[in-house]
């Protein structure tokens, strides 16, 4: 998904959270790791092109598909599930639930929408295939379908 439908979708989630919750601290931070999580693509423009990225280009990368390696650190599903239960276990408050709920809600768009080998979101299956961005994304799938989406505009 672009960073638009994430913040789109983060805010409407967030909205729909504090009605259920009635807390604005938890709803906030679902809204905020909703989207914020992207972040960790600025860290792969970075490993994958050093000093010579900048804000535009990472996002034009990343949309593009011309990633060498993924990384992608925060984007796993080891993450979410280690990261929920240490905020369970410790009983931390409705912050950390609130991002521990944005994450899993970012997470599972990315499985949904994005066109990512089955695994592509398991950090351990990156690293068994050497982080290499044609074994963790279809690219030709994902092209296909913003090809698709350009003609629609």
């Amino acid at each position: 998904m672009r960073l638009k439908a994430h913040v789109a979708s983060s805010a409407v989630f967030g909205i729909i959270l504090y009605f259920i919750f009635r807390s604005i601290s938890l709803s906030l931070a679902a809204f905020l790791s909703g989207f914020l999580i992207d972040l960790d693509h600025v860290l792969e423009c970075y490993i994958n092109y050093g000093r010579k990225f900048n804000i535009w280009k990472t996002i034009e990368t990343c949309e593009s598909f011309e990633l060498k390696k993924a990384h992608l650190f925060l984007h796993s599903y080891e993450l979410v599930l280690i990261y929920s239960a240490l905020v369970c276990w410790l009983g931390l408050g409705p912050i950390w639930y609130g991002v521990s709920i944005g994450l899993a809600f970012h997470i599972i768009l990315d499985a949904v929408f994005n066109q990512y080998h089955p695994n592509g979101l398991f950090f351990l299956a990156r690293y068994m295939r050497k982080f290499e961005y044609h074994r963790i994304v279809d690219i030709s799938a994902a092209q296909a379908k913003k090809k698709q989406q350009s003609k629609r505009k």
